[in-house]
C-alpha cells in the first residue's frame, strides 16, 4: 500500500470517527431535551391540578382564610411558576414564541403573580392580631421582600442592552435570576408549610395534605430546572469576562 493510500485510509477512519462522535453527542442532546420537555409537561399538569383543587376547596370567598389560600396559590403556584418557565427553551406553550415575546410574557406573569401574592399576604395580615409567629408566615413575608428586590433588579435585566454602559448585562440578569429563584423557593416553602396548618387537614385529610406537599415540592423543582441552568451559565459568563 502506497503512502497516498495509507493517508486516504487514515483520513477516512478519522472522518468516520468524527461522524460517530457527532451522532452520539446529538443523540445524547436529543435524549436530555426529551427528558426536559417531559418534566415541563408534568410540571404544567401538576400546576393546573394543584391550583384547581385548592381553588375548589377555597371557593367560599366570604372566609378570609379561603381568600388568602386562593390568592397565594394563584400568585405562587400558577403565575410565578409559569413566569419562570416561559424563558426556558423546553417550555411547551411558549417555545415557538420569539425571545422578546417570552420576555414580555415573563414580566407580565411575574407582575400578576406578585400582585396576587401580596394581596393574599395582606388579607391575612389585616385579619390577624398576632403576626409572623410561624414558618409559614415568616416565609410568606420574606417572599414579599424578595418580590420588591426582583422589581429593582428586573428593570436592568429588561433593559440590559440600553444599560450596557452602566452595568454589564450578565450581572443584572444574574442578580435578577438569583432573586427570582430565591423569591419563588421561599414563597413555595411558605405554601408547603401552609398545607401543614389546620385549614387543609380540616377540609380534607392528613394524607391529602402530604400529597399536596409532594406535588408542590415537585412543581418547585421542575419549574427551576431551566432557571438554575441559566444562573450557572450567567455565573460562568461573569467570571469568564473578568
Amino acid at each position: 500500500m502506497t503512502n497516498q493510500q495509507i493517508s486516504k485510509s487514515v483520513g477516512l477512519e478519522s472522518s468516520l470517527t468524527s461522524v460517530e462522535s457527532t451522532s452520539s453527542d446529538s443523540s445524547g442532546c436529543n435524549f436530555w431535551q426529551t427528558v426536559l420537555v417531559l418534566c415541563n409537561v408534568i410540571n404544567h399538569v401538576l400546576v393546573l391540578l394543584t391550583t384547581g383543587y385548592l381553588a375548589y376547596l377555597s371557593r367560599d370567598l366570604s372566609n378570609v382564610t379561603n381568600l388568602h389560600v386562593l390568592l397565594c396559590t394563584i400568585g405562587y403556584v400558577l403565575l410565578m411558576s409559569e413566569a419562570i418557565v416561559t424563558l426556558t427553551g423546553e417550555n411547551v406553550w411558549s417555545r415557538k414564541l420569539t425571545r422578546r415575546s417570552n420576555s414580555h410574557l415573563h414580566w407580565i406573569l411575574q407582575v400578576l403573580g406578585a400582585a396576587f401574592s401580596i394581596a393574599g399576604v395582606y388579607v391575612m395580615y389585616a385579619q390577624r392580631r398576632q403576626h409572623f409567629r410561624s414558618v409559614h408566615a415568616l416565609a410568606g413575608i420574606a417572599s414579599v421582600g424578595a418580590i420588591i428586590g426582583i422589581f429593582f433588579t428586573g428593570l436592568p435585566a429588561l433593559f440590559a442592552g440600553r444599560l450596557r454602559k452602566v452595568v454589564r448585562p450578565v450581572i443584572g440578569k444574574f442578580f435578577h435570576n438569583f432573586l427570582g429563584i430565591l423569591c419563588f423557593v421561599v414563597g413555595m416553602v411558605s405554601q408547603i408549610h401552609g398545607y401543614k396548618k389546620g385549614w387543609l387537614i380540616r377540609q380534607t385529610s392528613s394524607e391529602v395534605s402530604m400529597v399536596m406537599i409532594v406535588t408542590t415540592a415537585m412543581i418547585t423543582v421542575f419549574s427551576l430546572i431551566g432557571s438554575l441552568r441559566s444562573l450557572w451559565e450567567q455565573f460562568k459568563g461573569h467570571f469568564k469576562c473578568r
